[in-house]
């Protein structure tokens, strides 16, 4: 024993020893740390998925939304086309009858569009 202790000089080996513990509880909290920061993370990216998934839907509602738009006023303007060229009473009942006749072999929404334009030209 008073060998080794002659080899290692003036240091305990006791002190070296709980030298070691403390790197070893520091390299665990540092891992503690790691974790925790990991968790924050996953519950911060689980958020923003959830703030991605709603804004899908928002921009496929638009979507939908921006297509209606865009075939009612397709349809306006063409009903307002031909209106614009028969000006007679006589020349708007054809127009209708024609627009009508022809919304027979459109999709049902187009239908739909179309008889709202013919309601409010109606009135």
């Amino acid at each position: 024993m008073e060998a080794t202790i002659a080899k290692q000089g003036d240091e305990a080996p006791l002190e070296n020893l709980r030298d070691f513990a403390r790197q070893g509880l520091n390299f665990l909290n540092w891992v503690d740390d790691l974790f925790a920061e990991n968790e924050c993370l996953k519950q911060r990216v689980a958020e923003q998925d959830e703030e991605i998934t709603a804004l899908r839907k928002e921009a496929a509602t638009l979507k939908e939304d921006k297509a209606s738009l865009e075939m009612k006023f397709s349809e306006m303007s063409k009903l307002s086309a031909d209106m614009a060229k028969k000006s007679s009473e006589e020349g708007l009942k054809k127009a209708l009858t024609g627009t009508i006749n022809k919304s027979r072999h459109k999709r049902l929404e187009k239908r739909i569009v179309i008889k709202e334009m013919l309601m409010e030209l109606a009135i």
